[in-house]
């Protein structure tokens, strides 16, 4: 007995214990490093940032100026996007599909690298756009074309992308003297709400926002509210009275969005 006792407990049987704490701690540390450098794995988390950091810290002003990004592998594709701040992120392509395309923007890209001649730049500021960014491996005729193109300057080069601004007041929200001609003021706003003073004017203005006409949008002047209206076929609009005062602008999300977000 003395001998069977001893030949049951060997080298064999520490080792089968360490092994089995090793399997006991393996989960346990697996989700202690997964609580503190998160859920990356295959789906790494990576840095958002699409433009330059001057133009991203240029876009939080009270502006909210944005930058279309082209890209594409020839002239006949070409891909864009319009991102806010450093680009896009979690979310936007989300909201990008539920809010569906835009046929305006899809004419106005398509006139900016086919070089028709048009003003551009009005074109552009109309979606609140002060930058115009290739990316890298974009046909190099579109480059071509956009240093040519009136009312766009070349700034940079860096990395094979190039970047291009308006040379136009761009602002998100803007005042649109009567009939549409004559120097535009621009509105300070956040990325969806504005709350600012409006200087008195002449009949006939309207407040433009460089967003999609939609039943959500609310504005009232010194608590007025204003009548809505959409401009240039897709643009969220509101009549502006002669007097001014303090302008309230504000979305109301539609309560499924809501919950979605």
């Amino acid at each position: 007995r003395v001998r069977v006792a001893e030949q049951s407990f060997g080298w064999r049987q520490p080792v089968a214990a360490l092994i089995a704490l090793a399997a006991g701690l393996a989960p346990a540390l697996a989700a202690f490093g997964w609580m503190i450098g998160g859920a990356d794995g295959p789906l790494e988390r990576r840095d958002p940032v699409q433009v330059p950091a001057f133009v991203a810290e240029e876009s939080s002003t009270q502006d909210q100026a944005r930058t279309l990004v082209l890209g594409g592998t020839s002239a006949g594709s070409v891909s864009y996007s319009l991102v806010r701040g450093s680009g896009a992120r979690l979310g936007d392509g989300e909201l990008t599909e539920a809010a569906g395309s835009n046929s305006h923007l899809d004419k106005v890209v398509a006139n900016l690298v086919a070089g028709s001649g048009a003003d551009q730049g009005g074109q552009l500021g109309n979606f609140a756009v002060r930058y115009v960014l290739v990316r890298d491996g974009a046909p190099r005729q579109m480059s071509r074309v956009l240093d040519t193109t009136p009312g766009l300057s070349r700034l940079s080069q860096l990395d094979g992308s190039a970047l291009w601004r308006v040379d136009r007041q761009v602002a998100r929200v803007m005042v649109v003297p009567a009939g549409g001609e004559g120097e535009r003021l621009p509105v300070g706003s956040g990325p969806v709400e504005a709350h600012s003073e409006i200087p008195a004017g002449d009949e006939g203005r309207i407040l433009r926002i460089a967003d999609e006409a939609a039943p959500g949008w609310q504005a009232t002047v010194d608590g007025r509210a204003l009548t809505r209206v959409t401009v240039d076929g897709w643009a969220q609009g509101f009549e502006l009275p002669a007097g001014g005062g303090r302008l309230d602008l504000t979305y109301d999300a539609p309560f499924t969005h809501t919950v979605w977000l």
